[in-house]
């Protein structure tokens, strides 16, 4: 009988790594006579290390040629090892582009068949993304937020991978929602609607106790619930500079305020594809901060210019609160030239060394 190919490779890296298994002591039986198979077993373990992972392995040993594995199971390395600083980027930038662009942060909407594959490139890039609920499996039929049909979605995902992801932090946190306090989910009041998002929380939290568990809407958004028994983390993006928003030093000081008061971490964000103030003309530029005249994704909406992507998200990136700061959205998704303009392109360098110069906080504050 041959030995499994998985135990050899086991076995070859243990000795590679210039060690044996760890075997007891004395001589394995001999074969019995000849055609009689031998009956004696002794157990084995052995761990060995290939780049930033350690494999363990355990079993025994049947013959002097047979092996059977009892478990196999795999230790990524802390946090420390493997990613520094704030987490930064922008949303739904695909796993491959996260090296290329130098980016330490972004979304994934999980597709289980791909979602490890996406996870494993993500890790290698020493980035970090938030999983998300696909958009449209969190209604039902009739269009609106569906609790049911939300926790039928995530009953499909693979949970003991991506809860050991959560620890490696390859995976910042579950996205369970985004603009979650929009009419598009139904005419539910408001209270009920933030109680739904909560309930679909606890499906999560069920499955992986202690992650964090993020919807992408403002702190000041959710205040409307007293109590948020499973949802830990809220998300604040500057809209730019509307009325309503004023200067994003003011956004900011606000939403970390409203967070705290409620328990929760706070992801924050920029809006890159149509946040900008746009041309002089516009009147809605702060001083000293121009914006540029480049379409934004929305109607009557502006890219930001290179100097506002720099005040804005210096601004994002202040509070020591923070535990991450990710962007919407990705360029050409929307047909959009921002990560290719040579100027965007330097000012993300520059806010790459902000960003790697945080101390990383935690999305649970509770």
């Amino acid at each position: 009988m041959k030995p499994a190919l998985p135990t050899l490779l086991l076995l070859s890296l243990a000795y590679t790594a210039g060690r044996s298994p760890q075997l007891p002591a004395g001589s394995l039986r001999s074969l019995a006579a000849a055609g009689e198979a031998a009956s004696y077993t002794t157990p084995w373990a052995d761990s060995s290390r290939l780049g930033d992972t350690v494999f363990h392995s355990t079993g025994r040993v049947i013959t002097t040629v047979a092996v059977q594995t009892d478990s196999h199971w795999v230790v990524r390395p802390p946090i420390s090892e493997t990613h520094v600083g704030l987490p930064s980027g922008p949303s739904q930038l695909p796993p491959d582009s996260l090296c290329a662009l130098g980016y330490t942060a972004t979304t994934l909407p999980v597709v289980p068949k791909n979602v490890l594959v996406d996870l494993d490139r993500t890790h290698k890039c020493h980035a970090g993304t938030f999983v998300q609920i696909r958009r449209g499996k969190l209604k039902n039929s009739d269009g609106n937020l569906s609790v049911d049909d939300a926790l039928k979605e995530i009953s499909q995902w693979p949970w003991d991978e991506l809860c050991a992801r959560v620890k490696d932090s390859t995976i910042l946190g579950f996205h369970i929602g985004d603009d979650v306090v929009s009419k598009e989910w139904g005419p539910a009041p408001i209270e009920t609607r933030l109680a739904q998002w909560d309930s679909i929380a606890g499906g999560v939290a069920a499955r992986c106790p202690g992650a964090p568990i993020v919807v992408r809407a403002r702190p000041r958004q959710l205040a409307k619930r007293d109590h948020w028994e499973f949802l830990t983390t809220a998300w604040a993006q500057y809209p730019g500079p509307l009325p309503r928003s004023g200067t994003p030093g003011e956004f900011f000081a606000a939403e970390v305020a409203s967070a705290k008061k409620q328990h929760l971490g706070l992801v924050t964000g920029v809006n890159l594809l149509g946040g900008g103030c746009g041309p002089a003309e516009t009147g809605r530029c702060l001083p000293n901060i121009p914006g540029t005249s480049l379409k934004g994704s929305g109607k009557k909406t502006y890219q930001l210019s290179a100097t506002e992507f720099i005040e804005y998200k210096t601004a994002a990136m202040n509070d020591p609160y923070v535990c991450a700061s990710v962007d919407w959205g990705w360029g050409p998704q929307f047909k959009s030239n921002f990560h290719s303009r040579p100027e965007i392109q330097e000012a993300a360098k520059a806010l790459g060394q902000i960003a790697s110069k945080r101390k990383r906080a935690s999305c649970v504050q509770r």
